[in-house]
């Protein structure tokens, strides 16, 4: 009995509780939920937002247009190394004919060289460049003392990454580039002979390879082959400075484009080569041998040449053999130049951006 009586007062105890609650405002709860609901979808609008600006503003820059040997090159980092050059350069933007992708191709093709270099100086030469050499060179550029406190150097060195425009990282692996190309040409220096293979010829440039099969042809009939290159130049320009200009003078082996190498020196006397495609197909050539000798003495007025024309080929041999992965488009290149186009009061604006055809004269 005593058990059921204290059963009754419990739930009579919580019929109580339940009617002391306090009563919620239907109001007030629309009204709290309805706050909830905008609260939701700004957060939504603004995440959305973020999301569009990081797609269309941040990801674009951060896209890899360049991998060599697994160094990787963004087009923000490309967008950098375009206001460098334009800040170095001003005058680059403003030669007849510029367009967005004739200043990003400069850019872009020094950034490639560099990768180039750094990676084939470490597998062709055993060249690594150390942090303490990038150190060294901003010293002596920025004329900084060997004794000089931390503090000196520190305050040299960021003016010298400001005066770039490019990051810390950008501007130590342009440096590491700069410094492995010095140390490369000096080792090609010591691999040019005292006496080489050299030729001496005459050539002449066109643009179609009709054009080019004709003038053959007008020399090997007996036509005086200044007569015949004097065409290519304005009409008052002096027979003498049509012949110096054809002449190539004595060159080696490794002076001559690679893909007329072979026809030059096995020439005889005399002879005039059938046109040659050079690079791109885009120009050419029609050669005429005056003079070959087997060990012809290197001059020193040579060596410089010699060794630039060494390194060019090895860069070329280079783009080859390496990974190199390019997924640049020439958007990307239009898009890196549009980016500091305003910085420097280029050619258009972010309105009227840069021409990506030439322009006509």
């Amino acid at each position: 009995m005593a058990g059921k009586e204290r059963a009754a007062r419990e739930i009579e105890r919580q019929r109580a509780s339940v009617r002391a609650r306090p009563r919620v405002d239907p109001e007030r709860l629309n009204y709290y939920l309805l706050v909830g609901g905008v609260g939701a979808v700004i957060a939504l609008v603004l995440l959305l937002l973020a999301f569009g600006y990081y797609q269309t503003q941040i990801a674009p820059g951060r896209k890899v247009v360049l991998e060599v040997e697994g160094t990787k090159i963004t087009r923000d980092h490309l967008s950098r190394r375009i206001r460098m050059l334009v800040n170095q350069n001003p005058g680059l933007a403003f030669q007849r004919g510029s367009t967005a992708l004739d200043i990003a191709n400069v850019a872009y093709d020094e950034l490639r060289r560099d990768a180039l270099v750094i990676h084939g100086a470490a597998r062709d030469f055993g060249i690594y460049v150390a942090d303490a050499e990038i150190d060294d060179r901003v010293r002596t550029q920025q004329s900084v003392p060997s004794n000089a406190d931390p503090r000196t150097f520190a305050a040299a060195y960021r003016q010298a990454v400001e005066r770039t425009g490019l990051k810390v990282t950008e501007f130590r692996f342009m440096t590491r580039a700069d410094i492995a190309e010095q140390r490369v040409r000096e080792e090609l220096q010591k691999q040019v002979p005292a006496s080489a293979l050299q030729a001496n010829f005459r050539v002449l440039r066109y643009g179609t390879e009709d054009e080019a099969k004709k003038a053959a042809e007008r020399i090997r009939n007996g036509e005086d082959v200044v007569a015949v290159a004097k065409e290519l130049f304005p009409e008052d320009t002096d027979a003498s400075v049509v012949q110096s200009s054809i002449e190539t003078g004595w060159v080696t082996k490794d002076q001559v484009p690679a893909e007329a190498r072979d026809v030059i020196f096995d020439m005889s006397f005399g002879q005039v080569s059938d046109p040659i495609a050079l690079s791109d197909g885009s120009v050419y050539a029609v050669y005429q041998l005056i003079g070959k000798e087997e060990n012809r003495p290197i001059t020193d007025e040579q060596r410089p040449r010699i060794v630039a024309a060494l390194f060019d080929n090895w860069i070329a041999r280079l783009q080859d053999e390496l990974s190199v992965r390019e997924r640049i488009t020439d958007e990307d290149k239009v898009e890196a130049v549009t980016k500091v186009q305003d910085d420097f009061n280029l050619p258009g604006s972010r309105r009227q951006p840069l021409p990506v055809e030439p322009r006509v004269a």
